[in-house]
């Protein structure tokens, strides 16, 4: 431990432009208006959308006993990377958004919230596509954890879930996407 440390010191004296002072120098966006608001708009929504999707149909690899319609064993590697390649699309939109100087914090909190809604729906029907080889798959059975909370039961933090049947499961994914629309624009 104490070569480690001593190790570091003597990178850290080496290098000072590692310092913190010089990484805010690094860090400064080029320009209040570095991105357009129509870009950012759809940017963001694409993002999440696809970053949703790709982990939805990991999702349904992992819980399908590693087989599956769209992933398999050899394509697994290319959707991962996929998946995380467009969790850093997101990121980038997120920070996007935030710095914007298009609209307000109201707006920039209803962009991103409206996009995560919209999103949900991509990941429910990107794990049922993988899972059950029907994206818009209403079957209660598979529905049974449709909706997740938390609560607490007996003193502790648990995971409470809400079902969905035929009928209810189209409704909830009209109304994220609606609720999401709304919000977004």
């Amino acid at each position: 431990m104490r070569k480690t440390l001593i190790i570091v010191l003597l990178l850290t004296l080496a290098f000072p432009h590692m310092s913190e002072a010089g990484m805010r120098t690094y860090l400064k966006p080029f320009s209040k208006d570095w991105l357009a608001d129509r870009s950012i708009k759809y940017g963001i929504i694409t993002s999440y959308c696809l970053a949703q999707s790709l982990t939805g149909i990991s999702e349904g690899y992992k819980f399908n006993g590693n087989s599956g319609y769209l992933m398999n064993k050899d394509n697994y590697h290319a959707y991962q990377t996929l998946m995380r390649a467009s969790w850093l699309g997101a990121g980038f939109m997120t920070q996007a958004t935030i710095r914007s100087p298009h609209r307000t914090w109201v707006g920039k909190a209803k962009r991103i919230i409206g996009s995560a809604l919209v999103a949900r729906n991509a990941f429910e029907w990107g794990y049922a596509w993988q899972r059950y080889n029907n994206p818009f798959d209403n079957d209660p059975a598979h529905h049974r954890n449709a909706l997740v909370y938390v609560g607490i039961r007996n003193g502790s933090v648990v995971d409470l879930y809400v079902s969905t049947g035929r009928v209810t499961t189209p409704l909830v994914d009209i109304a994220f996407l609606i609720l999401g629309l709304w919000l977004w624009e």
